[in-house]
């Protein structure tokens, strides 16, 4: 774990969240965009994954308008 002020189990807990949060998304990333993501916020990055989801959807978002 890289926080050693943060217990375990919040930790876990703000995972499993992000985790939900991400299946949500399943279908509007690649498959490996998905692993590559879910990798990194089990690593313990879930800021990054978050931002790294969040600019993939953004993407998907501005590539739909003509």
């Amino acid at each position: 774990m890289r926080h050693k002020d943060i217990h375990p189990s919040a930790h876990g807990a703000n995972v499993r969240r992000f985790l939900d949060t991400l299946k949500q998304h399943d279908g509007r990333i690649t498959r490996q965009e998905y692993k590559t993501i879910r990798g990194q916020a089990i690593a313990g990055d879930i800021d990054g994954a978050a931002k790294g989801l969040n600019a993939l959807l953004g993407e998907r978002a501005g590539s739909a308008a003509p």
